[in-house]
């Protein structure tokens, strides 16, 4: 998922374009958050996503800054195949972990019985699936909220590029590093409820230290490997660089050294579907609203009801921080 191998590479050679922020410290931003990823990050802990989703919002705003959750449509047909080698490996889990249960019926001992469940509940939590029900919770709480959402007819992540073009947010929200190919200038990763620290990336300083045109720094990571063209074998972001430094564009670097590399028959026309998507240029209109008001008693008592019966949380921590996310608005 996004761009191969390019946080590493960035925290190794551009170090300097990621910095661990508190929240605090982005006061007064707008930011767009790729839902889909927190979606698979709380679920992952547990089956309570509204509960990690108003955490989220209440952590957000009580640090000023204003969150709108930008909810994944339909995939571009680009993305089958990766799409297609991601059920492959969930039905192999699957089967792994049906192995498993079989092997658990025939043990006696009690801790290779604990090991086996333990390994069990591991590889279930790779069998994560986003319905369209838990989408529907969600934007319910939303709208109780007075939180804005938009549902993207495409990914998320093109969106958020979009409302970062046209100045409409400040940051994007998300741990998938294609954010940065996709039009966003500032990407805050490695969020968690639990925390205030977020890693800052600046698209800006990445530029100046790779010394890369924007366009250039796409071509980079769409030859690092992205979602809709693989890697050319044996070509990673070391190599990459070098050679787009080198030849100016993919085209040449073909032209040139196309008999080093064993390139895919098809590659210059994956490459260049790639570069329509993250480069999209269609209209794209949205009003971001200057503030966010306190819901009126109704909508606070149904989204009372709501959080009651998907949370763990009591209904004094509930109305605590819902009184806390609008006193501070």
């Amino acid at each position: 998922m996004g761009i191969k191998d390019l946080n590493p590479y960035l925290r190794e050679n551009v170090p300097e374009c990621i910095k661990e922020l508190n929240l605090d410290e982005l006061k007064g931003r707008k930011a767009a958050i790729d839902t889909s990823i927190y979606f698979y990050k709380f679920l992952y802990k547990n089956e309570r996503y509204l509960e990690g989703f108003f955490q989220q919002i209440f952590r957000l705003l009580k640090n000023g800054i204003t969150p709108i959750y930008i909810f994944d449509g339909a995939p571009p047909p680009e993305k089958m195949k990766t799409l297609d080698s991601r059920k492959e490996k969930k039905q192999e889990t699957k089967t792994n972990i049906q192995d498993l249960i079989k092997k658990k019926e025939m043990e006696t001992d009690a801790i290779k019985i604990k090991e086996l469940d333990d390994e069990i509940t591991k590889m279930n939590r790779r069998l994560i699936y986003v319905t369209p029900e838990y989408n529907t919770h969600l934007k319910t709480m939303l709208d109780l909220m007075n939180i804005q959402y938009i549902q993207s007819p495409g990914e998320a992540d093109l969106i958020c590029g979009k409302l970062s073009k046209c100045g409409k947010i400040d940051l994007v929200m998300s741990d998938d590093m294609d954010l940065l190919t996709s039009g966003a200038r500032k990407v805050l990763r490695n969020f968690f409820i639990t925390s205030n620290k977020v890693h800052h990336y600046d698209l800006d300083i990445i530029l100046e230290k790779m010394g890369l045109t924007n366009d250039q720094w796409v071509d980079f990571c769409v030859l690092c490997g992205c979602d809709y063209c693989d890697r050319i074998p044996n070509l990673g972001p070391k190599n990459a660089i070098k050679l787009l430094k080198a030849h100016g564009s993919v085209e040449n670097i073909l032209k040139n050294v196309g008999s080093k590399y064993k390139v895919p028959e098809n590659y210059m026309e994956n490459y260049n579907k790639s570069i329509a998507i993250f480069k999209n240029e269609e209209e794209f209109e949205f009003q971001c609203a200057d503030a966010i008001k306190r819901p009126c008693e109704e909508k606070i008592a149904e989204l009372l009801t709501l959080l009651n019966t998907h949370t763990n949380l009591t209904e004094k921590q509930i109305m605590t921080r819902i009184n806390g996310i609008y006193q501070k608005l």
